[in-house]
């Protein structure tokens, strides 16, 4: 109606009377022209005033007429305008509410929030940010459906509308994430709270005839000390949630200023990891396994180490998490197997051939990949299969085992071992030596050193031997360092051994020179204390 503004419907005086003095000129102007066409025959008194009434007669059907179409685009636009108002509102609410849970949304909540924080910086008070992720979701919606996932969803949001009051708001961030702002806040208010999500969400959830139980890792901080805006306190929360998941989750976590740090200290590390590689930065340390009844090298473990130009020595508990976070750790996992299998080609040959072990992460196990990769490393090497022993943990296995029973029996058909590593130290289901198709078991050290002093971790040492040695696997214990435990491992008979009673890792050729050795009088013990570093695999 922007053509027509210049007309008001509300006042429509000024249009009347342009409507009618335009009659007015129309009538005068026809006895005018009579009167030079036809003279003063035609002309009359009469005869004009009859012209301007019919000017204004006319004048006044145009305007009816005109205001009549005016009505009809006012209600027409009006019209427009309502729909567009409604339709404005829903979208709205699309978009302030979630859906699925009836939650405020992640748009409704940076609003709020940005209002909050506003508000509490001019009264000087405390805001607190509560960033929530469900614990192992993903592994609800693999096994069970999306549909159930939803459903998981929808509880744990009307789980925590029940803690919603004037003082603490609730919203779904996206996914499996919440968030809950509490103002104003105090330590032992927020203490309180989180513990009461922790106990409200875990509670187990009524799925047909079974049970789900959802847990939650829970991050906090707190304006202003945390941060003075909403991207850095959400960022912040979201960093202290992650160290509640490192430690196993189902528990709360206030941000500090050393986590920031460390995660600094992470992002610089992936970007210097990316270049390892090219820049040969990475090597491969081997650490030999003995025979206690030969006396003899069976084989070796090959572990992953990084030497930085500027950073020194890089501990692998540092860097393989963030490989394997990044996806670096499959070009880096080939790297390894590779010049393993190449180092073990070339040692010296010996009455029974020297095994090479490698250990695997589980992103290596699900690249589609990985099968034709190993062979192709075992064909450019020249390797036997039954020379290369790839380890596996139980962590890795847990989590799809049977996309892992199927990917470890056809590298097994090869020819190649499996090794359960780290045996001990993760889920421990003895379920899992008769389920996956391995090889060979290794007794993690920390089993090894507890059977030295505690009687009943000496029996489950004891049966886990003998029940090995029933299944037909091979045992090696791992982190051996003292001449009592080789004792006691000869008497509960176990054999092979790894540890730094016999030697430490070594560089590649300092192997080889040993290897082409006599190693039969060498039992005594290092010297040297064991190293954190040195002790940890890929």
């Amino acid at each position: 109606m922007a053509r027509w503004s210049f007309l008001k419907f509300d006042s429509p005086g000024p249009v009347w009377v342009h409507m009618n003095g335009f009659g007015l000129l129309v009538g005068a102007l026809f006895p005018f022209y009579a009167f030079q066409f036809f003279g003063t025959a035609a002309f009359s008194w009469w005869f004009v005033m009859g012209c301007l009434c019919s000017g204004i007669l006319v004048g006044s059907c145009c305007f009816l007429l005109f205001n009549r179409y005016y009505q009809a685009q006012l209600n027409k636009e009006a019209s427009a305008r309502e729909r567009l108002e409604v339709s404005e509102h829903k979208m709205r609410q699309i978009a302030y509410r979630d859906e699925l849970t009836g939650l405020p949304s992640r748009c409704h909540f940076y609003e709020r929030f940005d209002g909050l924080l506003e508000k509490a910086r001019e009264e000087g008070q405390k805001v607190a940010l509560m960033f929530l992720d469900l614990d192992h979701f993903k592994k609800i919606n693999d096994t069970l459906g999306h549909g159930i996932g939803d459903q998981v969803l929808k509880v744990v949001g009307q789980r925590l509308q029940n803690i919603v009051v004037s003082s603490v708001k609730v919203a779904r961030f996206g996914g499996d994430e919440f968030v809950v702002l509490v103002h104003p806040a105090n330590d032992r208010v927020v203490r309180s709270l989180a513990e009461r999500i922790c106990e409200l969400i875990k509670a187990p959830i009524q799925h047909g005839h079974f049970e789900l139980y959802v847990r939650t890792s829970i991050g906090i901080c707190i304006f202003p000390e945390d941060g003075t805006n909403s991207d850095t306190l959400i960022k912040h929360a979201d960093i202290a949630m992650y160290r509640a998941k490192e430690q196993s989750g189902n528990r709360f976590c206030f941000f500090s200023g050393e986590m920031a740090k460390k995660e600094e200290h992470l992002l610089q590390l992936e970007g210097r990891l990316h270049r390892a590689l090219e820049l040969n930065e990475l090597h491969l340390e081997y650490q030999p396994q003995l025979n206690l009844e030969t006396n003899r090298i069976i084989g070796a473990e090959a572990l992953l180490r990084w030497n930085h130009p500027e950073l020194g020595i890089v501990r692998p508990d540092l860097f393989i998490p963030v490989a394997e976070e990044t996806g670096l750790i499959i070009p880096i996992g080939e790297w390894v197997l590779r010049t393993a299998c190449r180092q073990a080609a070339h040692w010296p040959e010996s009455e029974q051939p020297l095994g090479i072990s490698v250990n695997l992460s589980a992103r290596q196990l699900n690249d589609p990949h990985f099968e034709s990769i190993v062979q192709s490393a075992l064909s450019d090497s020249g390797l036997a299969p039954e020379r290369l022993m790839l380890e596996i943990t139980e962590s890795l296995v847990v989590e799809d085992d049977q996309q892992a029973i199927r990917v470890l029996s056809r590298i097994l058909d090869m020819g190649v071992g499996i090794a359960l590593d780290d045996f001990g130290t993760g889920y421990s289901s003895l379920n899992y030596l008769q389920r996956l198709p391995i090889t060979s078991l290794k007794i993690d050290r920390s089993n090894v050193t507890a059977a030295e002093s505690d009687p009943a971790s000496a029996a489950i040492l004891l049966a886990v031997i003998q029940l090995a040695g029933r299944l037909s696997l091979d045992v090696v214990a791992e982190g051996v360092e003292t001449e009592s435990q080789v004792a006691m491992l000869q008497e509960y008979g176990c054999s092979q051994v790894q540890g730094f009673w016999f030697s430490r890792p070594l560089p590649g050729e300092q192997l080889a020179r040993m290897l082409a050795e006599d190693f039969q009088t060498r039992t005594s013990p290092v010297t040297e204390e064991p190293s954190v570093a040195l002790a940890v695999p890929v």
